[in-house]
């Protein structure tokens, strides 16, 4: 069993869609879920960080979905309805190769708390000055979700960059 993330799909944006290359919606769409089925199996988990957009993709799709919620995740029970999704949180806590990550949308709402790794969201194309920080959005993993050890590899990559 793997365990993957991934964030900022938002399935069905057509205007962000276009900001994005492509032609619509239906066409971005189709690149995520390709690069998904690629990668994640049924015995996989994957945890969504937030801005799923619409959510009727999520039930053909493999792997257990968990999802933080995002900024764009509403009205709730959208999501709380959608039986393909196995919880719902607002931030999670997490530990891989011992390091501890907190999983949240917004990389702003992280505050002070002590841990190795954030794992986040919500900034698309942007990179959070913190190094510690690592964003998932599919604008920075080429369209699908990646493993907590490319979590890692990214973290210490941002690690090495001068500051």
């Amino acid at each position: 069993m793997g365990i993957f993330f991934i964030a900022d799909m938002h399935f069905g944006a057509e205007a962000l869609a276009r900001r994005r290359g492509f032609d619509n919606a239906a066409a971005m769409d189709a690149r995520i879920v390709e690069h998904w089925r690629k990668r994640v199996s049924d015995d996989d988990a994957i945890w969504i960080v937030g801005d799923v957009g619409e959510p009727g993709l999520l039930s053909s799709l493999p792997g257990r979905k968990h999802l933080v919620l995002g900024n764009t995740d509403t009205p709730i029970s959208r999501y709380r309805s959608c039986s393909a999704i196995a919880n719902i949180v607002k931030s999670s806590m997490f530990e891989i190769a011992d390091k501890s990550l907190l999983l949240i949308h917004r990389p702003e709402d992280a505050g002070e708390r002590h841990v190795d790794l954030v794992v986040h969201g919500h900034i698309h194309h942007r990179v959070y000055p913190n190094p510690r920080f690592v964003c998932v959005s599919v604008d920075q993993t080429d369209w699908a979700p990646i493993t907590g050890a490319d979590v890692l590899h990214r973290a210490r990559h941002r690690e090495n960059l001068p500051a």
